[in-house]
C-alpha cells in the first residue's frame, strides 16, 4: 500500500481538477509551477505546508535518531529503573478512591510537570452581539465534531445571561460555560485575525467561577471538565488538562 494514500490532495490541484502526487516537499504540479504546496486539513479547515510537514518530520526522525543513541548508551538495569511517567498507578500520583475532595484530585494531577501559561489578562464579559457570534461558530464547528452539550441548552443559556427584558437569571456555571464555549470558539477566529480577544484571555474570564461550579459530580460536572479539555485540545500542543489545572489550582483549593 502506498504511504501516500491517506494524504490529502493539495489546494492547487484541487482548484485545478489535476491528480496530486502528494509528494514531500512539493508535488509534482506545484514544484513544476514553482508555487508553494499547500493542502487544507478536512477536519480544521486549517492550510499546511506539505515542505513544512516535511521539514518537521525530518526533524522528528532525526530527534528519534538522537533519543534511541542515547538511550542504548544508558541502560540500567530492569531491576533498578524507575516507574516510567505514563504509567498509571499509585506511585503516577492519580488515586483511585473516589471519596477525595476537588483539591485533594487536583493536587495529585498537577504532580506532573507543568507549561507555562501565557501571560494574557482576563476577558471582559463579552456583550450580547460578540457572545452571539461566538456560541454560533462554535456550534458550528466545534460542536459538531464533539456534541457534549445540547444544542437548546447552549441557546436557553444565552438566553439567561442576556434576557430580553427584566434581570439576568444565569447562574456562575451559566457564565463559566458561555466563557469557556467563547474561548473554545475564539481560536481559530484568533487566528484568522477575525476576532482580536484572545482564546485564553476568555479562559482567564472563566477562571473566577471554577470554585462555584461542580467538577467532580453528576453529568454537569462531566460537561464543565470537557469544556477545559476541549479548550485545551484545541491548542495544539501549547496548552494541556495539567497547564489548565495549574492555572487555576488556588481556585480549586
Amino acid at each position: 500500500m502506498d504511504a501516500r494514500e491517506g494524504l490529502h490532495a493539495c489546494k492547487r490541484c484541487r482548484a485545478r481538477k489535476v491528480k496530486c502526487d502528494k509528494i514531500a516537499p512539493s508535488c509534482s504540479p506545484c514544484a513544476k509551477a514553482g508555487v508553494h504546496c499547500v493542502f487544507i486539513d478536512g477536519n480544521s479547515h486549517v492550510e499546511y505546508s506539505r515542505a513544512e510537514i516535511a521539514r518537521l518530520e525530518d526533524e522528528e526522525r532525526s530527534l528519534r535518531a538522537t533519543f534511541q543513541n542515547s538511550a542504548s548508551e544508558n541502560v540500567t538495569s530492569p531491576h533498578s529503573a524507575e516507574p516510567s511517567p505514563a504509567f498509571v498507578g499509585e506511585s503516577s500520583g492519580i488515586s483511585s478512591r473516589l471519596g477525595e475532595s476537588r483539591g485533594q484530585v487536583l493536587k495529585q494531577l498537577l504532580k506532573r510537570p507543568q507549561q507555562q501559561a501565557p501571560a494574557i489578562a482576563p476577558a471582559n464579559f463579552p456583550c450580547f452581539e460578540a457572545a452571539d457570534y461566538l456560541v454560533r461558530t462554535y456550534l458550528g464547528e466545534s460542536h459538531l465534531q464533539k456534541p457534549f452539550l445540547l444544542e437548546g441548552e447552549v441557546y436557553e443559556l444565552l438566553s439567561r445571561i442576556y434576557p430580553s427584558r427584566g434581570d439576568s437569571l444565569a447562574s456562575d456555571e451559566d457564565r463559566f460555560r458561555l466563557l469557556m464555549i467563547c474561548a473554545i470558539a475564539a481560536v481559530r477566529l484568533h487566528r484568522r485575525g477575525i476576532v482580536d480577544v484572545h482564546p485564553f484571555a476568555f479562559f482567564q474570564a472563566a477562571r473566577k467561577y471554577f470554585a462555584k461550579i461542580p467538577l467532580l459530580a453528576g453529568l454537569a460536572s462531566i460537561q464543565n471538565l470537557l469544556l477545559l479539555a476541549r479548550f485545551g485540545a484545541c491548542q495544539r500542543g501549547k496548552l494541556h488538562a495539567y497547564s489548565l489545572g495549574s492555572v487555576s489550582k488556588k481556585n480549586y483549593t
